[in-house]
């Protein structure tokens, strides 16, 4: 019997262990929401059902609360679940050695990033073998079943375009199993069958196709995700002497492939009542791998669900953070369970005793404190009487007269390089051994032990909510918190420009939304009826514009570390001091070249068209005018530091409000460990305030270790403290097979070298 068969034999004796079910029939109620937002949604149902109040931000982010605490969520990830562990369970090499280290099975396999190293890796291994991107969900990219150096190049080459690293592991006859643990305990289980089709001896298999996605059009989760005949099915199809034409005899299963991913048109079927103890125990071992997910999937590849694993070949495949819960809620065939209801009970119910630290702060509730509140749970903070800081003219002569020196520092490196290269020395500096980066992540040797840790250490839903303004917006007026407000429009969107600016007290500030794109034209705007000549000057440049209500002066950022100001920036508009000699342009052109000769500031170089023709002229000047000694000339009113802005670093104290303000708003959004936030005076109905401009979870330290001017703060110590103290996850000791060019099982050295497909 071949391997494939004995896939085929052994899902065929699953499913006959199974009493008869029938096929769910559901009511599509939200026949417009994708399959992840059908997740926010059963979360925030299941919330209302209790009584629970939820403030929808976006369709998949939100947040809930029980009077005394509340949870933000992106789809269904809630604020607990950290960057850290989403991004080691994407990554199915560092899952491989998180889980090995922790004693539990998984494949035996190799990473490799040539068709010669995957060539390699499968005479090593043994064939068939199942080639797979290394990161990735829904089964996209993966091939079962590869025999040959052919299929090696198809499997390949029908990964993802920018797949650079692939993982070749064994492939282990089985079927396949989808176990959900909330708050340490399995409650769902769901046998997970490849398409197929079972044929009646009448009807073809393309006709019967088009039976089964009838019955899946009608499922609120699987709608979305049709059986396909396409190239590889076609392939299978071929190899059994069949066609989509062919006629299947009565009774029997035609399996179009092996892919058991319900988004591959795999068939779900709930067997939660049916899955032997010791397999659950398996799945909640694998579960508690990633603490701070309070809910996750767990893929097993077994031979038998009613059998104890050590008695079978049974192996942990995946454990998902983010795992479709609704697939349980709507199996295709098999008896519903309340996922929503489960999660809700484990975040505000009997299982919240068991819910990780969020964000890096203390578990547990957080109480209500006097003054406004968010949901009844989250502080809103009282003003306190101002403390000095420098006003607009001091940072301005703090610019002209006290600029950083900055010969010999220049570096072609990036900033996020730069960060990596010093956050490496203060880690060194902490005890820590071996760092290396890769992405976000950080590798390094700690007590004798390989770790992992993530730059940020912020969470899943806070990262999502710093890069959604309009999320990131609602909560803070939500809250009553002030802010800037920001919009993104097409540059031919003239209604859209006006509405807005009608809307949103001015000044405004109106540039291109495009990364990269030069900033000739951008514009300030006193008067709403100037916002369409602006669109029209801009439309040479971008396709998309950014409408944002502007800073009366200069901009602070705040960094905060652990819930403590670490570091502040004032970013101040482009300037330049007259000497009474040099003209604008000579003036200009000397600014340029010292801030291409700093370190961090030559990345944000000055834009060429700062300061523009019609701005000086506007001032009664051009280019060749001479700026008399000592008078200041502002070359544009923008705060961005890739608008030009300068930057300046104070150490010493900080207005209370400002501070307390700043706390405030890392507290609203989850409290993440490090983040970076950005406040402006602004005057809305006469009472001039501190508004938020931006909010960054995952800022470049370099810009406030690095300014034109001013105070040096050191603030890698502190991050490198935070990361040393905060969540990391314990790797096997040995590497991922194949990680050091050996094979942990053969100890064979391994070629993985050249592109992907040479």
């Amino acid at each position: 019997m071949s391997e494939l068969d004995s896939f085929e034999t052994l899902i065929s004796a699953a499913l006959s262990r199974l009493p008869a079910l029938d096929a769910g029939t559901y009511r599509v109620k939200r026949s417009g929401q994708g399959r992840r937002s059908l997740d926010a949604a059963l979360l925030a149902d299941a919330a209302r059902e209790r009584g629970l109040p939820v403030l929808a931000l976006t369709e998949e982010l939100q947040v809930i609360g029980n009077g005394t605490a509340a949870l933000g969520f992106f789809q269904n990830m809630c604020q607990t679940l950290t960057s850290l562990d989403r991004k080691v369970s994407n990554d199915k090499e560092l899952t491989k050695r998180l889980l090995r280290g922790a004693g539990l099975p998984v494949a035996r396999g190799e990473v490799v990033s040539s068709r010669d190293g995957a060539i390699e890796a499968m005479r090593r291994i043994g064939q068939p073998v199942v080639i797979k991107p290394l990161t990735g969900s829904g089964g996209k990219g993966i091939t079962v079943g590869v025999r040959d150096e052919d299929e090696v190049s198809i499997a390949m080459r029908s990964a993802p375009a920018r797949t650079r690293r692939f993982l070749v592991e064994e492939s282990i006859p089985s079927i396949d199993l989808r176990i959900m643990v909330v708050a340490g305990r399995a409650v769902a289980a769901m046998l997970r069958v490849p398409a197929h089709v079972t044929g009646d001896g009448h009807t073809s298999i393309g006709e019967l196709v088009d039976r089964k996605n009838e019955l899946r059009r009608a499922n609120p989760y699987l709608r979305r995700s049709p059986v396909t005949i396409d190239e590889a099915a076609t392939r299978r199809l071929a190899a059994l002497g069949l066609s989509p034409d062919s006629v299947p005899e009565h009774g029997r299963r035609v399996l179009l492939h092996y892919k058991a991913n319900l988004s591959a048109g795999g068939d779900s079927v709930a067997v939660t009542d049916h899955v032997h103890p010791g397999i659950i125990d398996l799945a909640e071992r694998a579960a508690a791998c990633f603490p701070s997910a309070h809910h996750s999937g767990v893929d097993i590849l077994a031979q038998r669900f009613d059998a104890p694993p050590e008695e079978q070949n049974c192996i942990i495949c995946e454990v998902n953070c983010n795992n479709d819960t609704p697939m349980h809620e709507f199996p295709l065939f098999g008896t519903p369970v309340p996922t929503g209801e489960l999660e809700i009970d484990g975040y505000f119910g009997a299982g919240r005793a068991h819910l990780p630290s969020a964000g890096g702060g203390a578990a547990g509730d957080r109480r209500a404190a006097p003054g406004r509140r968010v949901l009844r749970g989250w502080r809103i903070l009282r003003r306190a009487a101002p403390a000095r800081m420098p006003r607009a003219d001091q940072l301005a002569t703090e610019l002209a007269t006290n600029r950083l020196p900055t010969e010999g520092t220049c570096d072609a490196e990036s900033p996020r390089a730069l960060d990596r290269r010093y956050l490496a020395d203060a880690l060194s500096a902490h005890g820590a051994g071996g760092v290396r980066f890769h992405t976000t992540l950080v590798h390094a040797d700690v007590d004798g032990r390989d770790v992992v840790l993530e730059r940020s250490g912020r969470s899943v839903f806070t990262a999502r909510l710093s890069m959604q303004r309009d999320a990131l917006e609602r909560l803070l007026e939500h809250a009553a918190v002030p802010f800037c407000r920001r919009t993104t429009v097409n540059a031919d969107a003239a209604s859209a420009a006006r509405d807005f600016v009608e809307k949103h007290a001015g000044p405004w500030n109106i540039y291109a939304a495009e990364p990269g794109c030069p900033l000739r034209g951008a514009f300030r705007l006193n008067r709403a009826s100037s916002v369409e000549r602006a669109q029209r000057r801009l439309r040479d440049v971008a396709t998309d514009l950014v409408i944002e209500q502007a800073s009366e002066s200069h901009a602070w950022r705040l960094l905060v570390v652990n819930g403590r100001v670490r570091s502040c920036l004032a970013l101040y508009p482009a300037t330049v001091t007259g000497d009474g000699v040099m003209t604008v342009s000579e003036l200009v052109e000397q600014a340029a070249t010292a801030r291409r000769a700093h370190p961090y500031l030559r990345h944000r170089p000055l834009p060429e068209d700062v300061p523009s023709d019609a701005y000086l002229a506007r001032h009664g000047l051009d280019g060749d005018s001479v700026v008399p000694h000592g008078e200041r000339l502002t070359l544009n009113h923008g705060t961005l530091i890739r608008a030009g802005a300068e930057t300046v670093g104070y150490t010493g104290q900080i207005e209370a409000e400002l501070e307390r303000r700043a706390r405030e708003v890392v507290s609203l959004i989850g409290d993440p460990p490090l983040s970076a936030v950005t406040f402006a005076r602004r005057t809305p109905d006469g009472d001039r305030a501190w508004a938020v401009t931006d909010v960054d979870t995952d800022p470049i330290l370099v810009q406030f270790t690095q300014p034109a001017a001013g105070d040096v703060p050191t603030v890698f110590d502190d991050v490198a403290e935070m990361l040393l103290t905060g969540p990391r996850r314990v790797l096997d000791s040995r590497p991922a097979d194949g990680d050091t060019g050996q094979d942990s099982r053969t100890g064979h050295a391994r070629e993985s070298h050249g592109s992907p497909l040479a």
